[in-house]
This record gives structure tokens, sequence and C-alpha cells, in this order.
């Protein structure tokens, strides 16, 4: 029976629990993919936020832009 403390992947026809090496790498990548998440977030915020000040609709900005 499998352990749960890894997440298990499909290799070619088998399924099987990931490796200490691929562990290691996915845990980086979802901390990445977070990371990446929390930023974007922050900058739709502040986009928001200037477009509020500015008065500006997001079409009033794009047609400005063109």
């Amino acid at each position: 029976m499998p352990s749960a403390d890894k997440p298990q992947i499909l290799d070619g026809d088998t399924v099987r629990q990931m490796t200490d090496v691929e562990f290691e790498q996915y845990e980086l990548d979802q901390a990445e993919a977070k990371k990446q998440s929390k930023a974007d977030a922050t900058r739709a915020k502040l986009k928001q936020a200037t477009l509020d000040k500015l008065g500006l609709t997001a079409e009033e900005i794009s047609a400005l832009l063109s």
C-alpha cells in the first residue's frame, strides 16, 4: 500500500509514488505557483486602484493606449 506522504504520479502505464527528488521539485513548484498567484493578485489590485484614481475604465485606458 502506498504511503500518503508523497503524491502518486502516472509514469507511462504505471502509477507510482514520487521519488524524493521529484517530490522536492514538486514542493518548489507549488511554492512558486502560490507566490506567482499572490503577485498576480497584487498587480491586479494595483492596476484597478490606478484606474479608480484616474476615473477611467479599462476600455478607456485601452483606447488611449491604442
